[in-house]
């Protein structure tokens, strides 16, 4: 990292492309790492638990971005946001499990529209977040952006405790 790595965040537009594109590259390793680890995580706690974690912390790694310092520590926080984007994969085990053992036949009938409409959640929500931002960002800068931000991802995991565990989690657990 170059002798910015620990110094204060510049003003925004400061960093030279060399040095903005370095952090984006070591934010992308961060994030590859955690989502990776998000496989093995759930499989030992359970799939609910494992959405509650991804969204919980999504919503972390934005509140503590508010309060960056510096460019290593940014780094650090947004590898962690990573989970939000092993969501996804958290979600379709979830639903791939919950459907394998369900009878009705409208959900049969109808688990590709589900799946579209659950992966279709990541594009919509970076659409309404850029929009989110350019609302709020002359209004409360960045960092108030980032901590505006995590208000809808603790909603989301609250809701999430509302679900069931999958039977084949349930079944594993019991052998």
């Amino acid at each position: 990292m170059t002798s910015r790595g620990a110094a204060p965040l510049p003003a925004p537009g400061v960093w030279a492309t060399a040095e903005a594109s370095l952090y984006s590259t070591l934010i992308s390793v961060g994030t590859a790492i955690v989502v990776l680890g998000v496989g093995p995580l759930v499989d030992r706690l359970g799939r609910r638990k494992g959405m509650i974690i991804t969204v919980s912390g999504t919503a972390l790694a934005s509140a503590v971005s508010a309060a960056t310092m510096n460019a290593a520590y940014l780094v650090g926080v947004r590898s962690i946001g990573g989970l939000g984007l092993a969501e996804q994969s958290v979600n379709a085990t979830y639903l791939n499990e919950i459907y394998a053992v369900t009878e009705d036949e409208k959900i049969k009938k109808r688990r590709g529209l589900v799946y579209s409409l659950v992966q279709g959640g990541w594009p919509l929500g970076t659409l309404l977040a850029a929009a989110f931002i350019a609302i709020f960002l002359p209004l409360v800068g960045w960092r108030g952006c980032f901590l505006l931000a995590t208000f809808p991802a603790v909603v989301i995991a609250l809701l999430r405790r509302g679900l069931r565990e999958t039977p084949q989690f349930r079944c594993s657990c019991s052998s």
